[in-house]
Order: C-alpha cells, then structure tokens, then sequence
C-alpha cells in the first residue's frame, strides 16, 4: 500500500498530514498487519471482519493452542504528541461491549469451534503506523473480560 505523509511541526507536537490513496485505508491496513502478526506468532486466521446487525468482529483466529481466538483491531497513525490517544484507547466500554455481543453471537452460531478444553478469548491488537512506514503493534490477550 502507497502513501505518503507530510510531516509539520506545529508548537511542540507534530501533526501529520496525510494522503492516501484511493486503495488505502488505515482500518483495512491494520487488519492486514494484525493477519500477518497473528500468523507470525502461531495463529491461524479463519474469518475476516464479521459482521452484525449490532457489531462487528476483525478477526476470529484459533490460537497454536487451538483457543478460539477474537480480535479487536485497532489502528492509529502515531502522532508525537505527548497526550495524544494511542489506538487501544479507542476501545471504551461501549465499544467492548459491542465486540462481545457480536462474539457470543458467533459462538452461539459456530459451537463446533470452541473446543469445551480450550474455550475462547477476545483480544485487541493496538497498531501505530509510523511516517516511515514502519508499525508497532501491542498484542492483549483476554483484554475484554466479562
């Protein structure tokens, strides 16, 4: 994916400016990296953004484990300021909620892939994409509970 990013210093923060092409989109992007991540570390990716009348789930995957394994994936174009929103606080209550009504709502419908042993768990993988168009990302397991 191709973009850019114009960087001006602005007091002191910085404030990025960026463009993007019409094929770029940041949400699409970090699901794209959360994949890669996810596999990288054992994971097998079985279903993309699965939807809801009443939410949406980024990623179901099944752990090397074989735990059931659902993703939150949230994404952020770093900015330097000293108090700026890192992307796993886009995650409030409401939205947690959101995510584990979707999740029960597929469990109910897809019983034969919680192994009774293994169970489920429901995580957030917090993106920044950085102007050099390195990322990092932070990985919380069972980050949403009851």
């Amino acid at each position: 994916s191709f973009f850019m990013f114009f960087v001006f210093h602005v007091k002191h923060y910085f404030c990025y400016i960026y463009i993007m092409t019409e094929n770029f989109d940041v949400g699409m992007f970090g699901e794209k990296i959360s994949c890669d991540y996810l596999r990288s570390h054992g994971y097998k990716v079985l279903e993309r953004n699965v939807r809801f009348p009443f939410g949406e789930i980024d990623i179901v995957a099944r752990h090397k484990n074989k735990t059931l394994v659902f993703v939150e994936v949230k994404t952020m174009i770093y900015s330097f300021s000293v108090n700026s929103l890192k992307p796993e606080d886009q995650m409030t209550i409401a939205k947690q909620k959101k995510f584990k009504r979707a999740v029960l709502a597929y469990v109910a419908s897809h019983q034969n892939l919680v192994r009774d042993d293994k169970g489920f768990q429901l995580d957030v993988l917090a993106i920044d994409l950085f102007p050099d168009e390195r990322n990092e990302v932070r990985h919380y397991e069972n980050a949403v509970g009851d």
